[in-house]
């Protein structure tokens, strides 16, 4: 179990995709509920023309949102899988885009 109460990932790696680009151009929309608390980081996420990927089983996606914003998925509606929900997240100081992905730079 993690911090969180909920069970740990089968696999522990990170899959992150780069969609500061689609992002940019409108593509991707993170909606908050209207009774939630908008300091609160959970969103629903709604990504227009994704790219074809398919993230190992049981791995953590994140999204490089760019300009030092990530959103970690918490899953993908079976529904319609352009459709999600997680939690937006600002990286850290030292943490920024690079060639495609996000990459940590010496302070």
């Amino acid at each position: 179990m993690t911090a969180l109460g909920r069970p740990a990932p089968q696999n522990p790696a990170v899959w992150i995709i780069d969609a500061s680009d689609a992002n940019r151009a409108g593509h991707i929309e993170l909606r908050l509920h209207p009774d939630a608390d908008p300091a609160e980081s959970y969103r629903n996420l709604v990504w227009r023309q994704p790219p074809a990927f398919a993230a190992p089983p049981g791995t953590t996606t994140v999204l490089d949102l760019g300009e030092g914003v990530a959103f970690v998925v918490g899953g993908w509606y079976e529904r319609n899988p352009r459709r999600g929900y997680g939690w937006l997240i600002r990286l850290p100081v030292g943490i920024e885009h690079r060639h495609g992905g996000i990459t940590g730079r010496a302070a």
